[in-house]
């Protein structure tokens, strides 16, 4: 699931729940992770993957050209 934009920490956990997302596998952020949503996360939806550009708390930064296949779109 790739993570556009959020308003609020508050608000990214209820707003995933209300889409359907309850155990993600991978999620991305286009915007840098604030300190503490990488646990509110795990709390949350359990362990998953966060990638996330640079200056992101809590999750990996993939190297630049990173392409990944999901659902036959790449």
């Amino acid at each position: 699931m790739v993570v556009d934009r959020f308003g609020s920490t508050r608000r990214l956990l209820p707003d995933l729940r209300r889409r359907g997302v309850d155990q993600p596998r991978l999620l991305v952020f286009r915007g840098p992770l604030p300190d503490g949503l990488a646990g509110a996360l795990e709390q949350s939806v359990g362990v998953h993957e966060r990638w996330g550009p640079p200056a992101s708390v809590g999750a990996m930064t993939p190297p630049g050209g990173t392409r990944f296949r999901v659902g036959g779109s790449t």
